[in-house]
């Protein structure tokens, strides 16, 4: 038999602070364990593509204030697109906020249990074929229409292809997954036309301090840039709200794979008094990659002068595996 033991460790709080710099221009992945592991500059990147499972997420780095639109052409349409209804007709793309198997790319799905947004995928082959196109506006507002044009399992590549709404000055580019073993996503630079290796390895980080599109409720509800705190996969998270921290537990709770369990709304702006204020009686409880349990307090936000985001940190449950034998 294989017995899991939960011990409760006797740790103390420390407080940390992580920083995602001015204006929120870098991305930082940070180990519960270790600290900051690594970040680099959010504006290094425009695509990111998936690179383990079938889910072929493609993501595009709206935080650097790109916009995706759907076009409603097939490929073979690729040189008759017109951009006409496009701002009242054509649905505007965000990656989700809770799955990073869902990237921008990938929504709008249709009822074919094989669609992944921007192509099919073939059980068989386990190619994916690009079937759709889409329009871009990039920070800067240049327009350009791109195609994801597919998957090829042989060479373990994607393949995608870009130009200006007028067909001019098409490009093509390309990213192996094998050149990026252990993470989650090899990246691409549109300006540059190259693949660019910016993510650690998946088995060491657990929390990316991050700016991103999420979805706000205030001054009214929209999709909004906001600077907050993503789950790297298998860490999982809970929220306990209406408990003082010094008594929050995870005990009875359902911890999630959602990404977005810290998320950005742990502060919010007063706009009567232009500070920033902080969830009162809220507590984080995350469960990394090692099945080990944090506790965490978010109490300060340095806002984009400098980016800095300030926890308490409590490291109150330990996983052991104890093998004491097997039983045929």
């Amino acid at each position: 038999t294989i017995t899991a033991t939960i011990l409760i460790a006797a740790s103390a709080t420390s407080q940390v602070t992580v920083t995602t710099a001015p204006q929120n221009a870098q991305q930082t992945y940070y180990s519960l364990a270790n600290g900051v592991v690594t970040n680099h500059a959010l504006a290094d990147w425009d695509l990111a593509f998936e690179i383990r499972g079938i889910t072929g997420s493609i993501l595009l780095n709206t935080a650097k204030g790109h916009k995706l639109y759907k076009a409603p052409y097939t490929l073979a349409q690729w040189n008759s697109i017109d951009t006409t209804g496009l701002a009242a007709n054509w649905p505007q793309q965000h990656n989700s906020e809770t799955n990073w198997s869902s990237g921008a790319f990938n929504r709008g799905l249709t009822a074919n249990p094989f669609d992944l947004g921007w192509g099919i995928y073939n059980f068989t082959t386990h190619n994916i074929v690009g079937d759709s196109c889409f329009v871009m506006q990039l920070q800067g507002g240049a327009w350009k229409k791109f195609k994801v044009d597919g998957f090829t399992a042989a060479t373990n590549s994607f393949a995608f292809t870009w130009a200006n709404l007028d067909g001019s000055d098409e490009q093509n580019g390309s990213l192996v997954r094998s050149a990026y073993p252990g993470k989650n996503f090899g990246y691409y630079n549109l300006a540059t036309n190259t693949a660019v290796d910016l993510e650690p390895a998946a088995a060491t980080w657990d929390l990316l301090f991050t700016k991103y599109i999420g979805f706000v409720t205030q001054p009214f509800p929209s999709m909004y840039p906001v600077a907050g705190v993503l789950q790297n996969r298998e860490v999982e998270a809970i929220q306990v709200d209406g408990v003082p921290t010094a008594d929050a537990t995870y005990w009875g709770g359902t911890f999630s794979a959602d990404i977005n369990i810290i998320g950005f709304d742990w502060k919010n702006f007063n706009q009567g008094t232009f500070q920033w204020e902080y969830a009162q009686d809220r507590t984080y409880f995350v469960k990394d990659r090692a099945g080990d349990i944090y506790k965490l307090v978010f109490t300060v936000y340095g806002g984009s002068a400098n980016g800095n985001m300030t926890f308490n940190q409590e490291l109150v449950g330990q996983a052991s595996i104890d093998e004491a034998g097997r039983s045929s």
